[in-house]
């Protein structure tokens, strides 16, 4: 079974190559069975006079009641005057949801600020799996530098969480770093999504090359690392192509089949 993270999931009015139908048709033609579907971020919802009243993660759970193939992430309003943080964690467990998506450039708020300890401290308590942006996007670098995730591993021991993109080309040693010193405490995961080199053989902000990704394999263990899909902004072709350089690299059997599924099942649906 090949089960996939990091699809970001849109309504059909805001953004039609973000919709469930496009996904579920990417994941027929990639032979995907499963993939971890992402709630939008609330601003992404109070820009649109459609759905300005409408709550993200309950949205999100209508649109996934009925698709097996689909697991929910939610997402968590950090402005000012959203409801409590705890309150909007504890809705998403409640809601079936079985992670948080977390975008600390994208959302502006510093990956070590009393907002997201809040965010931790509920998703831990709940049992929730974090999914991480980590690496360049446009924002001051340290809200989310690599070495405050080593600190979020040290004050919340019991926390399951992914570092998307592995930090990047820029990043990729210290998100290294940051999980080989955890390696007795593996509840951290590196997230190998869009980290293909640009269509030019360069590598791009997020790109990693084979010999750092089989490195990570090697220094971390064959159970560390989930593929990710960073739907819509990579498209099939895309996806085909990152899906068989994993399957071609010099890691065990073992590694890619748990990269391509085995580790995120066993993660989102632990005892």
């Amino acid at each position: 079974m090949i089960f996939a993270n990091h699809a970001h999931l849109y309504p059909h009015e805001l953004r039609e190559e973000g919709a469930k139908d496009a996904l579920l048709r990417l994941l027929d033609d990639c032979e995907i069975d499963k993939a971890v579907a992402f709630a939008p971020f609330s601003h992404r919802f109070r820009e649109s006079a459609l759905y300005c009243d409408v709550n993200v993660n309950e949205w999100l759970a209508r649109e996934i009641a009925h698709d097996d193939r689909l697991v929910g992430f939610g997402t968590v309003d950090v402005s000012e005057d959203a409801e409590p943080i705890a309150d909007q964690v504890r809705r998403i467990f409640e809601l079936g949801f079985r992670g948080i998506k977390i975008h600390p450039a994208a959302q502006e708020f510093a990956v070590n600020s009393e907002t997201a300890y809040a965010i931790y401290e509920k998703a831990q308590e709940l049992g929730l799996f974090l999914s991480f942006h980590t690496g360049l996007h446009w924002h001051r670098i340290r809200d989310y530098q690599m070495l405050l995730f080593d600190e979020i591993t040290w004050d919340f021991p019991d926390l399951y969480f992914s570092m998307e993109h592995v930090g990047g080309y820029s990043f990729f040693r210290e998100a290294l770093l940051v999980l080989c010193n955890n390696k007795r405490n593996p509840h951290t995961f590196a997230g190998l999504t869009s980290v293909e080199p640009d269509e030019n053989g360069m590598l791009g902000p997020w790109s990693l090359s084979d010999e750092e990704i089989e490195t990570l394999v090697f220094q971390t263990g064959d159970d560390r690392t989930i593929f990710g899909l960073d739907f819509p902004f990579k498209n099939a072709d895309y996806v085909r192509r990152a899906m068989a350089r994993i399957r071609s690299l010099r890691i065990s059997d073992e590694a890619k089949e748990n990269i391509l599924g085995k580790t995120l099942e066993k993660q989102l649906f632990r005892k």
